[in-house]
């Protein structure tokens, strides 16, 4: 963004919030990898209980 926003409308001001908001909220959704890996450390350490 340069200095132009300054001289920006609010709609425009606005829209280059929410453009920015959804950038942030992309890059913080959850990484469905991990998700896999969750499970399988889950499993990892049901299976070191069940061996107790």
């Amino acid at each position: 963004m340069t200095r132009d926003w300054l001289f920006a409308s609010s709609e425009e001001w606005e829209a280059e919030v929410a453009r920015r908001w959804a950038e942030i909220d992309a890059d913080n959704q959850p990484d469905p990898d991990d998700d896999e890996d969750d499970a399988l450390s889950r499993l990892m350490a049901e299976d070191l209980l069940a061996c107790q």
